[in-house]
């Protein structure tokens, strides 16, 4: 997709909106793209989860993520995922992460980025575990390490698993309180 392209607003919500009606209401679809296609949908569903495009693109981007990720984490589908997109998956959680911490005051993103996060480390919890690592072991996250550690320990009390509705729930009521005790603690720049 062309830059200049999803410039003018209109066309770019409309981009954005076909793409998750592809994904929401034939996912069966998504298997019988190519690698490359399947990148190259994801490519998109991560430019506008960058925020440059404007809120409501930011919230149908993440949604369309999580849908992708939920029909890959079925484990019927697992074995159709290519190492590839998986990879794709891992490199999108941090932008995730990111925009839930971000983003709570805005409740439309807050909830779809709860969600896509929960879709992915549901997905392969150990790209969530490695994340973390990384971001403890930051020097700016040192002084606090301690706190962050429980504060990540409490938030994943309970393994997600994908398609479970209410475990999505409960994960975004343990990530506000995980937010509010790690306030002004954690940096992940």
């Amino acid at each position: 997709m062309n830059d200049r392209v999803l410039q003018m607003p209109e066309v770019a919500l409309k981009f954005f909106r076909l793409i998750l009606y592809l994904v929401e209401f034939s996912p069966e679809s998504l298997a019988e793209m190519s690698d490359n296609l399947m990148s190259s949908l994801c490519q998109c569903i991560r430019l506008g989860m960058t925020g440059q495009f404007g809120m409501e693109i930011t919230s149908t981007s993440l949604e369309s993520l999580t849908e992708v990720v939920l029909h890959y984490g079925i484990e019927s589908n697992k074995p159709r995922c290519t190492q590839n997109l998986a990879l794709l998956f891992k490199e999108m959680l941090p932008t995730v992460f990111e925009t839930c911490l971000s983003n709570t005051c805005e409740n439309s993103i807050y909830a779809e980025s709860c969600s896509a996060l929960y879709a992915l480390i549901a997905f392969e919890r150990s790209f969530f575990d490695e994340y973390v690592n990384n971001l403890l072991s930051n020097r700016s996250n040192q002084q606090a390490r301690g706190v962050l550690e429980a504060a990540f320990t409490e938030l994943m009390t309970v393994t997600p698993e994908a398609g479970n509705r209410r475990g999505r729930v409960q994960f975004r009521s343990r990530m506000e309180k995980f937010l509010n005790g790690i306030q002004g603690l954690l940096s992940y720049t």
